[in-house]
């Protein structure tokens, strides 16, 4: 699975938020059924990657857009990966999120960052 463009409700959703200051429901910019979503970096490796998904999601070597690279799965099976550029999301080092996660910005600037919160955290 090679991670594709975002799907139009997923990258609109993310700009519309990070250029408002608004905060919403990860799932509800999703055009697609998901229960888990793993985030990652500019320079992550292929094998963190592919570890923490189950599934070859990147050939040997590392991800090397400057954004996110989103791998959405369902029931345990990869079923949508992502880049999100330019590199918005902050994880605070965390790699997997359920469908419950809210998207936040992060300061007062805009566009803004948009920090990853799950639920009761």
């Amino acid at each position: 699975m090679a991670p594709g463009q975002t799907s139009g409700t997923l990258h609109d959703g993310l700009r519309e938020l990070s250029s408002s200051g608004r905060s919403a429901r990860l799932a509800d910019l999703t055009d697609f059924e998901w229960d888990s979503v793993y985030v990652f970096g500019e320079g992550a490796r292929a094998d963190e990657i592919n570890d923490s998904v189950g599934t070859t999601v990147l050939r040997p070597g590392w991800y090397d857009s400057a954004g996110n690279l989103l791998v959405f799965s369902l029931g345990g099976k990869a079923v949508y990966a992502a880049d999100v550029v330019p590199d918005i999301l902050v994880t605070g080092e965390k790699i997997e999120w359920g469908a419950g996660t809210w998207l936040e910005p992060r300061g007062n600037r805009t566009p803004a960052a948009l920090r990853l919160v799950e639920p009761g955290s």
